[in-house]
C-alpha cells in the first residue's frame, strides 16, 4: 500500500493546486465503470462506447485528480456523442501517473502506466471494436506529462496527442524512442503558476521541463519538421478573460505536425473548461477557445 513519502508530503500544497478535479463531480449517467488488471492492480476507468469501428479518445487527470472531475473539467462526453467516438477516462494509481518524471506516488511504486494505457487500448479495439488506427490522448497537468510520455514512448498506439499544461520533462528528452510520427498539440499559459513556461522545476521540487517552446521544438524535431513554423493570432473571442491566444503551427517538412497554442495570461487551467480554483491560486482560465473542441479537431484534421 502506498504511504506517502517525504517528496509527496513536501509538494502536498501543490498537489491541490494541479488536482484539476478534488473530489467526485457528477457525470453522464451513459459513463459507465469498468475495471482491468494490469500487473496484479486492479485499475479503474469510465467508457461511453460508440460502436464498433469508432475512433478512441484516452482522457487523463492530473495529480490528485478523479476520473469523475477529470470529465467535468474537460466536457467530453458532449463531443464524444457528437462526433461518435468512444471516450475512456482511466483512472492513475493513487491518483496520479508515472510519467517520464519518475515522480510522484505511481513512481514510487513502480507503476508501470505505459503498460497500463497500451493494455487498456488492446482491450477496447479486442473487445469493443475501436479503430486502432484512430486512438488518441490527451490529459492535464500530471495527465499532460503522461500524455507526452505516451507519445514518446507508445507512439505506434497514437494517432494524435495533446498535452494541457504539461511540458516535455527533461528525462523525456533524453528517453524519447517515438518509433513513429504522432500530431501533437500543446496547450500551455504563460503566468501558469506550477508548469513554468520558460522551464524548470515543475512546483518547484516536481521534476525539471523544457520551456514550452523547447518542448514544441523538440517534439517538431522528433516528427521530422524541417522548415520555420508559422505564427497566427487566434481571435480574441471574449476580452475580458485576460487572456490571448496564439497558435505556433510546425509543418513544414514535418511527417506529423506540432501546434503550440500559447495562452497568453493564462494559468494552470484547461482552456474553455472548470476554474477549478481560485484564480490567485491557478491563475486565468481563458474562453478564447475550447481546448476539447480545438484537440479534437486537430485529432480528425491530422489523422492520416
Amino acid at each position: 500500500m502506498f504511504r506517502p513519502s517525504r517528496s509527496s508530503l513536501l509538494t502536498l500544497p501543490f498537489v491541490v493546486l494541479a488536482c484539476a478535479h478534488v473530489g467526485a463531480a457528477p457525470v453522464d449517467p451513459e459513463l459507465k465503470p469498468g475495471t482491468i488488471t494490469v500487473d496484479g492492480r486492479e485499475r479503474k476507468f469510465l467508457h461511453w462506447d460508440a460502436g464498433k469501428g469508432a475512433p478512441l479518445v484516452l482522457s487523463l487527470h492530473g495529480r490528485a485528480g478523479t476520473i469523475e472531475g477529470q470529465e467535468k473539467l474537460a466536457g467530453l462526453m458532449p463531443i464524444a456523442k457528437r462526433e461518435k467516438f468512444t471516450l475512456v477516462i482511466p483512472a492513475g494509481m493513487y491518483e496520479s501517473w508515472h510519467d517520464a518524471r519518475d515522480f510522484g506516488p505511481s513512481a514510487e511504486e513502480g507503476v508501470d502506466d505505459v503498460k497500463f494505457i497500451s493494455t487498456l487500448i488492446d482491450e477496447f479495439v479486442a473487445k469493443h471494436g475501436v479503430d486502432p488506427q484512430r486512438v488518441y490522448v490527451l490529459g492535464m497537468s500530471n495527465g499532460g506529462f503522461m500524455t507526452l510520455t505516451l507519445a514518446c514512448r507508445l507512439s505506434e498506439k497514437f494517432a494524435g496527442a495533446a498535452a494541457i499544461t504539461g511540458q516535455v520533462a527533461k528525462k523525456l528528452e533524453a528517453d524519447c524512442p517515438m518509433t513513429k510520427p504522432v500530431p501533437i498539440a500543446l496547450f500551455l499559459g504563460t503566468e501558469d503558476p506550477l508548469v513554468p513556461f520558460k522551464g524548470g522545476m515543475v512546483a518547484r521540487v516536481r521534476g525539471e521541463t523544457l520551456s514550452a517552446t523547447g518542448s514544441a521544438e523538440f517534439l517538431a524535431k522528433k516528427n521530422g519538421c524541417a522548415g520555420e513554423p508559422k505564427l497566427s493570432a487566434l481571435p480574441d473571442v471574449d476580452p475580458n478573460d485576460g487572456t490571448k491566444t496564439t497558435l505556433t503551427r510546425y509543418e513544414a517538412g514535418c511527417r506529423a505536425p506540432v501546434n503550440l497554442y500559447v495562452i497568453e495570461g493564462g494559468g494552470h487551467t484547461w482552456p474553455g473548461g472548470w476554474q477549478y480554483a481560485m484564480e490567485k491560486l491557478i491563475g486565468k482560465t481563458s474562453r478564447d477557445l475550447n481546448a476539447s473542441e480545438a484537440s479534437w479537431a486537430f485529432f480528425k484534421t491530422e489523422t492520416k
